[in-house]
């Protein structure tokens, strides 16, 4: 069982890597101009950085490099805060005959990965006679 949560986190913290370089690819080519006053690409760029955050977290979770059990559950919750944003983002926009169910269902899976990954952690944290994951 242990292998198997480990497969996950290693997936989930790849998609998170991924998620957070596609949408900085995105921010960069569009063509806008950071601007402040912006709360809508503040908001992305902060996303951006807690996908990263969150990522790399996960990849250094053996080791505690720099972050411990607690910030990595408050960063998974950061995480699955930025999907509810993504979902009420993507429903606001009208599609016409055909909707991003593709988008929508890896989002789904990730959203349910860290899900998981939340309970895992504070499971560990509130059982500190259980194994750590490895």
């Amino acid at each position: 069982m242990i292998r198997v949560k480990n497969i996950i986190i290693n997936i989930h913290a790849f998609f998170l890597l991924l998620l957070s370089l596609y949408l900085l690819f995105l921010f960069l080519a569009s063509g806008h101009r950071l601007n402040f006053k912006d709360f809508a690409q503040i908001k992305l760029l902060f996303e951006i950085l807690v996908f990263l955050v969150a990522s790399i977290a996960l990849f250094f979770r053996k080791r505690n490099f720099l972050f411990g059990s607690t910030v990595l559950i408050i960063l998974l919750i950061l995480v699955q805060l930025s999907f509810i944003d993504f979902y009420i983002e993507i429903s606001d926009v009208e599609y016409g005959d055909e909707n991003p169910i593709i988008i929508l269902m890896l989002l789904f899976i990730i959203f349910v990965s860290n899900l998981f990954l939340i309970y895992s952690q504070i499971k560990l944290r509130t059982k500190p006679d259980s194994r750590p994951i490895r």
